[in-house]
């Protein structure tokens, strides 16, 4: 076993990327969004350790050697910084993943790997889902806790999602873009325009690489996903129920017509999208009706001719803001596995 330190680039074809990544200037790999991250297989033994960027203190990821967590909670600081991720392994055969706990805040890119053995080649031969949603997807108020019990300062834990939990049951390649408050349909001021700082929404987040980090780099799909799973419209009916002078029906069809058509331009006409309802509920008074409308649109894109279909889930507001709990998460992703 000899030592090897090897960029990003040196090591393509020898990890797995998970989640939502795309490669910066000198081949680091960002790894900014919920879930985001890598997996490798490496012949090794001793220690594993990553050089890894961070834009600010307290990125979190977790750490899982042959399928175990060894680090649920382990903290990345601000700078260019290497770490030991794995420790004490044993000659063999180990596998290590490596995940952006929190997301789309924490800007995080990992730059090289240096560990004693041989890396094992990886080969895009699973399914891939991409899954498009807010903080229900983002497993908002999930925390570290494995109780499913919330304490305001453990945050998000994506891998404690519906989303996540799903495509791990069904072990396929995917990409997460989801962020807390994300929304289909613009914010309006008090005069009926949209209201200019307002970037919170699938046309201004979801083509960029990631707009926390620089809003020039788009983002460019290398697959064409097997499925598209959306999960908007939560964030939409605090926006309508607001702005009921201001907000029109006509307005959120445009902007989920604009949506639709974003896919369908990246993916080609025949992409299979499912939306998904009933996570979560609010206690706002025309939630009802915004659910049934959004469903109304689902089935007529559907008529359309569109490769789209609908499942509502069980829904759950385990967690103080009205968010899915851990059993909750839990449920909906067994529930969408059926469907699948």
């Amino acid at each position: 076993y000899s030592l090897k330190t090897m960029s990003m680039t040196e090591a393509d074809g020898y990890y797995r990327t998970l989640g939502r990544t795309y490669t910066l200037d000198g081949g680091k790999l960002a790894c900014d969004w919920p879930a985001s991250g890598i997996e490798l297989t490496a012949d090794c033994k001793g220690s594993v350790l990553m050089t890894i960027t961070s834009n600010m203190d307290g990125a979190i990821l977790t750490v899982e050697v042959d399928g175990v967590v060894i680090y649920d909670s382990f903290t990345v600081y601000k700078g260019t910084r290497t770490y030991i991720v794995a420790s004490g392994l044993d000659e063999g055969v180990h596998t290590v993943k490596i995940l952006n706990k929190r997301g789309y805040s924490k800007n995080i890119s990992i730059n090289n790997i240096e560990f004693y053995g041989e890396l094992k080649a990886y080969t895009d031969d699973r399914p891939y889902i991409e899954i498009v949603g807010d903080s229900i997807t983002s497993g908002a108020e999930n925390g570290d806790v494995s109780d499913g019990t919330f304490d305001g300062s453990m945050g998000s834990d994506s891998r404690k999602s519906y989303a996540y939990m799903t495509v791990d049951t069904l072990g396929v390649d995917y990409s997460i873009c989801s962020n807390g408050g994300m929304a289909i349909s613009f914010k309006k001021n008090e005069n009926g325009a949209v209201v200019d700082s307002d970037t919170n929404i699938f046309s201004l987040m979801y083509p960029y690489q990631s707009r926390s980090r620089d809003t020039s780099l788009m983002y460019e799909p290398t697959r064409i996903p097997d499925l598209v799973i959306i999960n908007l419209h939560t964030n939409d009916n605090f926006r309508w129920h607001a702005n009921s002078s201001l907000y029109s029906k006509e307005d959120f069809d445009t902007d989920f017509e604009a949506m639709i058509n974003t896919l369908t331009t990246n993916y080609g006409n025949n992409v299979q999208m499912l939306f998904v309802f009933g996570c979560m509920t609010n206690p706002t008074s025309n939630y009802s009706e915004m659910i049934k409308h959004t469903m109304d649109l689902v089935d007529a894109y559907k008529t359309k001719g569109y490769n789209i279909k609908r499942v509502t889930l069980t829904t759950n507001n385990g967690n103080p803001n009205g968010h899915p709990d851990v059993a909750g998460a839990a449920l909906q992703a067994e529930e969408l596995v059926k469907f699948i």
